[in-house]
């Protein structure tokens, strides 16, 4: 299971949220820079980048910071975040991310999706599934999908999608613990591989997410608190 640091960017700032409000932010590292670095040294696997202005308003603010995470980055890296077209996808896989995460466009446009994979590789494309207490949530957690979240996966699977990120957005950011029961519900009906995210609160979510049959898990405010240790999860795997 890959244990994959989270590297969320608002302002061209590494931020936190909870619960996907804006509001809520709290700047972690005024330099993304930075946080990359700190998450290499800790032993992530891997590095989550999204672009919360982009998902949440549209506005591609953190496209610098992006290009120059990709450029130094010495982990893999998957980015998402307002990737609603081909041209955006093709740049940042261009600029060197392993993927790209998509998530209104599966619930958007089908279309796109399955355009994507088809001309830029389905390994290098994987899907967000937001999950609000049975609602699946699109346009940064601002719009109701109308769809439910293991159909959304089916869809994913049927155009070509490599992989799901299943968020509980009712615990990120909220320390409170990955919800296990819920995890597993989902990854049993998915198609698809899962990596989980959305509240983790300490590396025993590591085993939770294990048990669970998780391909990975995202930790981000855990780790930037002091709360979940990558080498420690490692060992306990």
């Amino acid at each position: 299971m890959r244990l994959i640091g989270a590297l969320d960017l608002s302002d061209g700032m590494c931020v936190r949220l909870v619960r996907g409000r804006l509001a809520t932010a709290k700047v972690y590292y005024a330099n993304p820079l930075d946080a990359l670095a700190a998450l290499e040294k800790a032993g992530a696997d891997s590095v989550h980048v999204i672009d919360l202005d982009a998902a949440i308003l549209g506005e591609r603010r953190n496209a610098g910071a992006i290009f120059a995470i990709l450029k130094q980055a010495s982990l893999p890296a998957q980015v998402g975040g307002g990737i609603r077209s081909l041209a955006t996808a093709r740049e940042l896989l261009d600029a060197g991310a392993e993927r790209v995460v998509v998530s209104s466009a599966l619930a958007e446009d089908t279309g796109l999706v399955r355009t994507m994979c088809e001309e830029l590789g389905g390994r290098r494309i994987a899907a967000a599934i937001d999950d609000d207490k049975g609602r699946t949530m699109t346009r940064g957690w601002t719009s109701n999908a109308d769809s439910s979240a293991g159909h959304l996966a089916r869809k994913a699977a049927s155009l070509g999608v490599s992989e799901i990120i299943y968020t509980d957005i009712s615990r990120d950011g909220s320390l409170e613990g990955l919800n296990e029961e819920n995890a597993r519900a989902f990854i049993r009906g998915s198609p698809l591989p899962v990596v989980l995210a959305g509240g983790v609160a300490s590396t025993a979510d590591a085993l939770r997410a294990e048990r669970a049959g998780a391909a990975g898990l995202i930790v981000g405010k855990a780790f930037y608190e002091g709360k979940f240790n990558f080498m420690e999860a490692r060992r306990c795997l």
